[in-house]
C-alpha cells in the first residue's frame, strides 16, 4: 500500500513464525512521539511492542492462556454466548440485527468476564460506540501518513480523545475494582 508492505496472516503456524520464531526479522515499530494504528489505542503494549519489552509482557500474560485456565474460563464464555442468543430470541421476526455490534458486545463481555471477573453489559451502550471510534481512527491513521497530530483540535481528533478517555476510565476502573477486591 504505497510505500508500506502489509501482510495478512490467517494461519496460527504463520503467526507463530512471525511473532515468535522470526520476531527479529518481523519487527514492530513503535514511536511514542507519533504512534500509529493500534498503538494509538493500546500504547506500547503486547500487540504493539517488540524485542525485550514484548518478551517480558508475553511472559506476564502467558499463564492466562494455558489450556487448563482457558478450559476453566470456557463456562463464562459459553454463558456470555447464551445470553446473546437469548437476547436475539427476544427480537421480533424480521427485526434488523447489527451483527458486528453484537459480536463486539460478545467479545467485550467475554474479555471482561474472564480478565476482570465482571460484566460490561450495563456500559455497552457507551463503550461499544467509543471502541468503534478508536478502531476506525486507528485504521485511518495507519493508512494516512499525512494525518495531523492528536494535539491538533480537529473534530476527528477530539472525538478520538473523548472515546479514549471513556475507555481508559472504564478499564482503569475495572483494574482498580479488581485490585481492591484482592482477586
Amino acid at each position: 500500500l504505497g510505500p508500506k508492505e502489509l501482510y495478512l496472516l490467517s494461519h496460527p503456524a504463520l503467526a507463530e513464525e512471525v511473532l515468535v520464531k522470526q520476531a527479529d526479522i518481523f519487527q514492530k515499530v513503535y514511536d511514542p512521539n507519533r504512534p500509529t494504528g493500534l498503538a494509538l489505542v493500546l500504547g506500547n503494549g503486547l500487540l504493539t511492542s517488540g524485542g525485550e519489552l514484548w518478551r517480558r509482557q508475553r511472559k506476564l500474560i502467558q499463564p492466562m492462556f494455558q489450556r487448563a485456565r482457558v478450559a476453566r474460563l470456557s463456562a463464562q464464555m459459553v454463558e456470555a454466548g447464551e445470553q446473546m442468543l437469548a437476547r436475539w430470541a427476544e427480537r421480533r421476526p424480521g427485526e434488523p440485527c447489527d451483527v458486528a455490534a453484537e459480536m463486539m458486545q460478545l467479545a467485550l463481555e467475554v474479555v471482561t468476564r474472564t480478565m476482570f471477573s465482571t460484566s460490561v453489559l450495563k456500559d455497552v451502550a457507551s463503550l461499544g460506540p467509543a471502541l468503534l471510534v478508536l478502531i476506525r481512527y486507528a485504521f485511518r491513521a495507519f493508512h494516512n501518513p499525512f494525518r495531523l497530530p492528536l494535539w491538533v483540535p480537529t473534530a476527528e481528533n477530539r472525538e478520538f480523545l473523548r472515546a479514549k478517555r471513556l475507555v481508559d476510565r472504564m478499564i482503569y476502573g475495572l483494574i482498580e475494582e479488581r485490585q481492591q477486591s484482592g482477586v
